[in-house]
């Protein structure tokens, strides 16, 4: 999944590979490999087993090197909420 330099995305992503160029507020898990580019502006945490943060990226949150394809299964996972 790619976000481009002018994409603004405000929830949470999960996918084998994430290349952010834009601006997201959410979670970022990837299977494999989570890339911040130069014009990334990331509010929320980062969880990959390879991730890549350029020079002139913005990361405000947490990041986290695991493994990828559970990760992946559990973000997608439908939320429980206490009452179900």
């Amino acid at each position: 999944m790619s976000i481009g330099s002018g994409g603004d995305l405000e929830g949470d992503v999960a996918a084998k590979t994430v290349v952010v160029g834009g601006k997201v507020r959410g979670q970022i898990v990837a299977a494999e490999r989570a890339e911040l580019t130069a014009t990334a502006v990331v509010h929320g945490s980062v969880q990959a087993p390879k991730i890549i943060i350029a020079e002139g990226a913005h990361l405000q949150g947490s990041v986290a090197m695991t493994a990828g394809a559970g990760a992946v299964a559990e973000a997608l996972a439908p939320r429980r909420t206490e009452e179900s």
